[in-house]
This record gives C-alpha cells, structure tokens and sequence, in this order.
C-alpha cells in the first residue's frame, strides 16, 4: 500500500509538471506572436503616421508607442531607443554561452545558434520545425523552471523573428531606406533577417534571465523576453533599414 501510494504521489508530481511545461509552452508561442505583432504595429505606426525618424523628437514619439503596445501585453517599458541600441550592443551579444545557465541549458542555445549559421532563404519552413522540435525537448529535459522559459523563450523569438523577417525585411529596408537622414553609405553588416533574428533571439534571451526576479517568475520572465526581444527586433530591422550599423555616427 505504502509503495503505491509513493507511485501515486510520483506520478501526480509529474503530471503537474507536465502540465505546467504545457503551459508554458502556449505562453512561448504567444510571446513569438506578440513579438511579431509588436513588429507590424511599429511599422504601421511608423508608417501611417509619416514619422521621419530623423530627430530626438521622432524617437521619443517612437518609445510611447512601444511603451503603450508592451502596456497591452502586461509589460514594461520605460527605456530608450538610441540608449538601448548603444547600450546593448545588440550587434555584438552571443546566443551563448551565458554564464548565467547550466551547461545542459547553454547546449540547446548552442544548437539553436548553429541553426542560424544555416538558414537561408530556402529553408525557412525546415527552420520552424526545427524550433519547435528543439523547443520540445528542451521544456522535457531541462530540470530548471527558470532555464526552460529562458532557452524556451529565446527559441520561440528565434522562430516568430526568422518567420516574420523573411516575409517583411524588404518592406522596411524600402520605407526606412527612403526617410530624408538615411545615409548613403552601405553599412559594414550585410543588410540580412539573420542579423536581426541574432539580436531578437539575444535580446528574448537576456531579457528572460533578467525577468527571472520578477514574481511570478514565469509571467515575468515572459513579459520581459518580449521587451527586449521585440524591442532589439524593432531598432536593428530600422537600423539596417537605413544602412547603418551604427545609429550614433549619423543622427546627432
């Protein structure tokens, strides 16, 4: 009797992990999607209201529409555009290795990273199946809460962001291109979605570590994945869209 009940209470304590991993899951594929919705609703904002992004005045108008689509979402943002670009290097951060995640964590963020290396136009869709096959294995295999909505999240940003670029990366390239400040020069970086997929899914990834400390951890992890995710997505597609790689060697 005594053995079955252990069973029993095992078998319950898995169940609810499990049921907690399915959980998360749907929150991830949210997170992708509102990182992509956040995406056309800068663009279409940006666009439909003529704003030249050629002053300080155009960036500050540019942050409270971010603040009030994070707001919508449950999410802060209280930050900078130019300070964010300059400040995190979004250009220059590793996938991995964090230091901040166990090695078992750091290999998925490996693998996910080498993935990137391989894409191109041709096998987007095989890129998608392949995140969520690794999105799977991770939320099953990883002991960590606070791992699996870090490498989760990072691999959910990376999927929505490749699926969202490829469609829409020459749309903006075109529009921001054509603002009256757009340099001349061709930017050192070439001008493609995976650069901007490198600095979404760095950005989902540093910003769930650092949602970690916010209760509840999950929903906190979360929201904070989609700030810095879809924001580092916002500010490199409008960078490279005016072919720059450095938004403070021109603007002022």
């Amino acid at each position: 009797m005594k053995m079955i009940l252990v069973f029993l209470l095992s078998f319950g304590l898995l169940a609810t992990a499990f049921a907690q991993r399915e959980e998360l899951n749907k929150q991830l594929e949210q997170l992708g999607q509102n990182h992509n919705d956040f995406l056309s609703f800068m663009y279409s904002k940006t666009k439909n209201n003529n704003l030249s992004l050629c002053d300080k005045k155009s960036y500050k108008i540019l942050n409270q529409w971010a603040k009030d689509f994070f707001a919508s979402k449950k999410a802060n943002w209280d930050g900078d555009f130019v300070d964010f670009y300059s400040t995190n290097k979004w250009d220059e951060q590793p996938l991995y290795p964090r230091r901040e995640l166990s090695d078992e964590a750091n290999k998925y963020l490996e693998k996910l990273s080498q993935q990137i290396d391989l894409l191109n136009e041709n096998n987007v869709p095989d890129f998608a199946i392949f995140c969520d096959d690794l999105k799977e294995k991770a939320l099953i295999e990883l002991k960590s809460d606070n791992e699996a909505v870090v490498v989760g999240s990072a691999i959910a940003i990376a999927k929505y962001s490749c699926e969202y670029w490829n469609k829409h990366l020459v749309d903006w390239v075109t529009f921001y291109s054509g603002m009256p400040c757009s340099p001349n020069f061709q930017a050192k970086m070439s001008p493609t979605e995976k650069k901007i997929l490198q600095a979404d899914t760095a950005g989902a990834i540093s910003g769930a570590i650092g949602g970690i400390a916010i209760p509840p951890p999950i929903a906190g992890s979360v929201a904070g994945a989609l700030v810095q995710g879809g924001w580092a997505s916002c500010v490199s597609g409008i960078c490279i869209g005016f072919k720059i790689d450095r938004i403070t060697d021109w603007l002022w």
